[in-house]
């Protein structure tokens, strides 16, 4: 498929890049799968691929989707590729979620009616690496004491990263649910909060109008790195102490800071205005 395509359409690593030569004509074009410049990646973090595996499996793009013009020296940088084919058409999958969101809080309500009327806590942490390689994740927080200060019309909800094959918090709380198997977009347009930390879901959150915590317990041993100025650009504020995290929840879920989530909408997103899939399809038609 990969030898007979006119256009092959990507949303992440595709190794054959480094050993295939497209032939005169063919395209192919990188739709990341994630939102933004936030986090370091390819090129510019650490990676188990050597810097010339890294270039061979990105050199041939024609082009590659970003989400707003601020992000395309990021892109073009971690890839090791001109700026100029570095796109801010917006990606296709958030179209979907700027006209779908109350579909998708009918579709939580409807699986889990017992979610109704609370306030709801959305708990999404990435993965973590060390030296490029994935090691179990420890939140630091005391989840019985957690558990206990938590008001009857409250609920935390765990949706663990799809890497973590591992439950990390340790007992069985009535008011703290781990609903893994669930969407995470459809779990963050029921939320009031979201609680993340290095995990490009703050996108959705921005783009759902939800405010975002920034629980960090790790920030000053994270080794990825950051394209934007963490934590003074971000949309939120971050903790780095479990025993702090629930008084700044509910802090953000009252107030959340208009302001700032609109400027880094603005920033970071400006492309995702609910056109995207026919911006893309258009170039793509254009290539056939």
């Amino acid at each position: 498929y990969l030898m007979t395509s006119k256009v092959i359409v990507t949303d992440d690593y595709v190794r054959y890049m480094r050993v295939i030569k497209l032939r005169k004509g063919q395209k192919l074009i990188q739709i990341w799968h994630a939102c933004g410049a936030f986090k370091k990646f390819g090129l510019d973090a650490p990676s188990l691929l050597t810097p010339e595996e890294e270039k061979a499996t990105h050199s041939q793009y024609s082009a590659v989707v970003v989400t707003a013009e601020k992000c395309r020296e990021s892109y073009a940088g971690a890839f090791g590729i001109s700026k100029e084919i570095c796109l801010p058409l917006g990606l296709p999958r958030t179209d979907s979620l700027i006209k779908s969101a109350v579909q998708m809080r009918e579709n939580i309500f409807g699986k889990h009616p017992e979610l109704k009327g609370k306030k709801i806590y959305l708990f999404c942490p990435t993965f973590r690496e060390e030296d490029g390689k994935r090691v179990e994740y420890n939140p630091e927080i005391n989840w019985k004491d957690f558990s206990e200060s938590m008001n009857d019309d409250e609920i935390f909800i765990i949706r663990r990263h799809p890497l973590m094959d591992y439950r990390f918090e340790n007992g069985e709380y009535p008011n703290i649910l781990d609903l893994s198997n669930d969407s995470t977009l459809e779990l963050t347009a029921v939320s009031d909060a979201i609680i993340t930390d290095y995990s490009s879901v703050i996108y959705d959150a921005v783009l759902l109008d939800v405010p975002t915590v920034f629980y960090c317990p790790d920030y000053r041993k994270y080794d990825r790195g950051f394209y934007l100025d963490f934590p003074d650009g971000l949309p939120g504020e971050m903790v780095t102490n479990g025993e702090d995290l629930l008084r700044c929840i509910r802090k953000t879920a009252k107030n959340p800071p208009a302001e700032k989530i609109a400027a880094f909408r603005n920033e970071q997103l400006s492309a995702c205005d609910g056109n995207a899939t026919e911006r893309v399809v258009d170039l793509i038609k254009k290539w056939i």
